[in-house]
């Protein structure tokens, strides 16, 4: 196993308040990660867990570890995952101020399984579209 961390950042031109508005409870990010088909959520805040159903048919089980509603920091753990050969993958998003609109540093580490080592540059590649067209979808509903 060894550890990977994929780091992308976006420009969402929309207001930090609107942007971390839609996305600080965890809920609903159906709505703009265009990955998730639909979610449910299991308790409130952190340690909520969270079950999303994604449309390439797979699950992601999913804990809330940190909201920080001063810092604008949003992390959860992926706990249950079969869609790429790795584990231990969480995800940090940290939101800022950037001009007129919000700078997104959205950051995922994980422990790449034996096999993985080779798909690892797709599941950046495809980490960071996905990232991307989520954050053009967040500025959506946040303009």
């Amino acid at each position: 196993m060894s550890k990977k961390t994929i780091e992308t950042s976006h420009y969402i031109n929309a207001p930090l308040a609107k942007v971390w508005e839609n996305v600080k409870s965890g809920e609903n990010w159906e709505n703009w990660v265009v990955l998730i088909k639909d979610s449910k959520m299991n308790g409130t805040g952190e340690g909520a867990t969270r079950v999303c159903h994604t449309y390439e048919n797979g699950d992601l089980h999913e804990t809330i570890t940190k909201i920080d509603d001063k810092d604008k920091v949003f992390q959860y753990r992926i706990d249950k995952q079969e869609m790429v050969p790795a584990s231990s993958v969480v995800g940090t998003l940290t939101f800022s101020e950037e001009g007129e609109g919000t700078r997104l540093d959205w950051v995922a580490e994980l422990n790449l399984l034996e096999d993985g080592e080779e798909a690892f540059p797709q599941i950046k590649e495809m980490t960071g579209q996905m990232y991307a067209a989520s954050a053009q979808e967040l500025e959506s509903i946040s303009a």
